[in-house]
C-alpha cells in the first residue's frame, strides 16, 4: 500500500506516499490517449500520401516496396489500437478496484 511506504522516489524526489496526490491519473491517461490518437492520424496520413504517389514513376520493385510500407503502416496502426484497448482495460480494472477500496461514508 502506498501509505505504508516512506521511501523517496528517485525519479521525482517526492515521497512515495505523496505521489498518489501528485497527478490525477485520469488526466495522465487522457494525455496518453490523445498522443496515441495523434500517432494514428499521422500513420493514416502517411499511408494516404503513399497511395497518392504517381504510379508512372515506379517499376514493379517500387510497387512491392510501397505495398510493404503500406502494410507496415497498417500493422503499426493495428498494434497501437490493440495497445490502447489493453491500456483502457487495465485502467478501468484499476479504477474499479480503487472504488471498491473506498469505504462508503
Amino acid at each position: 500500500m502506498l501509505n505504508e511506504q516512506n521511501a523517496v522516489s528517485l525519479v521525482s524526489g517526492v515521497p512515495v506516499t505523496d505521489q498518489d496526490k501528485s497527478c490525477n491519473p485520469s488526466l495522465r491517461i487522457d494525455f496518453l490517449f490523445a498522443g496515441m490518437d495523434e500517432i494514428l492520424k499521422e500513420l493514416f496520413s502517411a499511408k494516404d500520401k503513399l497511395h497518392e504517389l504517381d504510379f508512372r514513376a515506379f517499376d514493379l520493385e517500387m510497387f512491392k516496396s510501397r505495398s510493404r510500407i503500406s502494410s507496415l503502416i497498417l500493422d503499426a496502426a493495428i498494434e497501437l489500437f490493440h495497445l490502447s484497448q489493453d491500456i483502457k482495460a487495465v485502467y478501468i480494472k484499476r479504477m474499479m478496484a480503487q472504488n471498491r477500496e473506498v469505504p462508503n461514508v
